[in-house]
């Protein structure tokens, strides 16, 4: 059994690659996988965005260190990227700035913000 449940598919590396295949070998599977409810053909999109972008999102916070009361700047409003600011607000981010040079993405962002934020002002000057 693994150290960590979760990481890289039961290792705590990230040697394994091909986990956008059709087919996946996942080591430790009894350990690591849930089996999902009988509704999964109707929320496939909220299982995708709980099993793997929010995941992500919520990891680049980690990686960075991220703090309570802290100001984080997220460089993309991608699907991951916004994932990341929200994941920040959640952890109590003093303020969260999201850059990207699409105002389609910061117009998302804008809308997902719980207040007006850096970014909402960035919007005003990319029009």
């Amino acid at each position: 059994m693994p150290n960590m449940a979760g990481a890289a598919y039961g290792s705590p590396t990230w040697a394994r690659t091909g986990g956008r295949a059709d087919l996946l070998r996942v080591p430790y599977g009894d350990y690591n996988c849930l089996k999902l409810p009988p509704d999964v053909e109707e929320r496939q999109n909220d299982y995708v965005m709980l099993g793997d972008i929010f995941p992500t999102g919520w990891h680049c916070t980690e990686l960075a260190g991220m703090r309570p009361g802290g100001t984080v700047v997220v460089y993309g409003a991608g699907p991951v990227g916004l994932k990341a600011a929200y994941s920040a607000m959640i952890k109590g981010a003093c303020m969260v700035i999201v850059v990207d040079r699409h105002p389609d993405r910061l117009r998302l962002q804008a809308r997902s913000a719980p207040c007006p934020s850096p970014t909402q002002r960035a919007l005003r000057w990319t029009r």
